[in-house]
């Protein structure tokens, strides 16, 4: 199966910006929604990952487009793949990452996401909100246009 690149450098750039570097994660604490706000480890996470998009969605859905990105600090981030959490802690053991990898392509190919979905909407919700505030152009899909330079 063929693999698909994370956002660049320019494209994490942007999404820094426009989540002005603070944690998107929001929780409902039993009265309200809250927001993390977090500066602190901040990741740019794709909302529908990578390896599920390469199965399961149509390539004209931009995986690394600007709906599907959002800042995360790292704490929420694993709130969102928790199979990561236990990866974390044993992290000097190289084979710790691969096994989950292949766990999560394994119910990728049986059509089960391996990520929690619950906050999957609230994130698309916020993404948009966050470009209609935001007005600075999107970087395109930069390793498509290196690999088409290669070629030329």
């Amino acid at each position: 199966m063929s693999t698909v690149k994370g956002f660049s450098s320019r494209q994490r750039a942007w999404f820094l910006l426009r989540d002005n570097g603070e944690c998107q994660f929001h929780e409902f604490n039993g009265s309200e929604w809250v927001r993390c706000r977090s500066t602190d480890k901040i990741e740019v996470h794709h909302i529908l990952p990578r390896g599920w998009w390469l199965r399961h969605v149509p390539e004209t859905y931009p995986i690394n487009g600007p709906h599907n990105g959002i800042c995360l600090c790292r704490y929420c981030h694993m709130k969102v793949h928790p199979d990561m959490i236990e990866t974390f802690h044993y992290y000097r053991d190289k084979g710790v990452f691969g096994s989950v990898f292949e766990k999560r392509s394994h119910l990728c190919s049986i059509g089960v996401p391996y990520w929690n979905t619950i906050w999957d909407w609230l994130f698309h919700l916020r993404v948009s909100k966050l470009i209609r505030m935001f007005k600075e152009p999107y970087p395109g899909d930069c390793h498509s246009e290196k690999k088409k330079k290669g070629k030329a």
